[in-house]
């Protein structure tokens, strides 16, 4: 069967229209390029809010470099870490690079957007997701980010963390007054070249 992106979106169009978010995702990913319907960017948002809204990850970043692009939508670097920080809750990688290029910075201590999905994992006892989730933005210069993560190293999260070059092959983060409310020094910027469309529908099996 020959590829058919027009008939591919007329079907993701009606299991996204039902609430099904891998299909809101792929439709989303359609108008973001322009395969099978014509581009339009507020149209890949709104697909991508409606899978990202239900805990999709790749449309959670996928939303988050839309805003964080501003190309087609308003730019909005909080709504831009909101979403990247969504994914970067779940693990994602990417996510957790592209947010130390954003430019949000904490005034106070509460309503940070960015910081919000990393306090949800605090709150629901995931510490080493939610160290993973705080360390980027830690890193950036994001007030919250630097005290919430400055909590956890004094009260002793037992997380778990892997070896790398900026840190000891501890076995975990026990209670560490020297480590809490560390100077935090800006890595390297990851790059501003947008990485690729997550949104594009991939093969999945039946």
């Amino acid at each position: 069967m020959a590829q058919d992106y027009a008939e591919a979106a007329k079907w993701y169009q009606k299991a996204a229209q039902q609430g099904i978010a891998m299909a809101q995702l792929s439709l989303g990913g359609l108008y973001e390029i322009g395969q099978g319907v014509s581009k339009d960017i507020t149209q890949a948002a709104k697909w991508y809010q409606k899978a990202a809204e239900q805990g999709n990850q790749d449309a959670q970043y996928s939303l988050g470099m839309l805003y964080m692009a501003g190309q087609g939508i308003p730019k909005d670097q909080q709504k831009a870490a909101f979403w990247l920080g969504k994914a970067a809750a779940q693990g994602d990688s990417m996510a957790q690079a592209m947010l130390q290029t954003l430019d949000v910075k904490s005034s106070t201590t509460t309503g940070n957007a960015a910081v919000s999905p990393c306090l949800a994992l605090v709150e629901q006892g995931q510490f080493k997701k939610a160290f993973k989730c705080l360390e980027p933005l830690a890193e950036v210069g994001d007030a919250e980010a630097q005290d919430k993560l400055g909590m956890l190293y004094i009260g002793g999260a037992g997380l778990q963390i892997k070896a790398t070059p900026r840190r000891s092959t501890t076995l975990a983060v026990p209670k560490n007054w020297n480590k809490a409310y560390p100077r935090i020094s800006p890595r390297r910027p990851f790059g501003t070249r947008r990485p690729p469309n997550r949104g594009m529908p991939r093969p999945r099996t039946i």
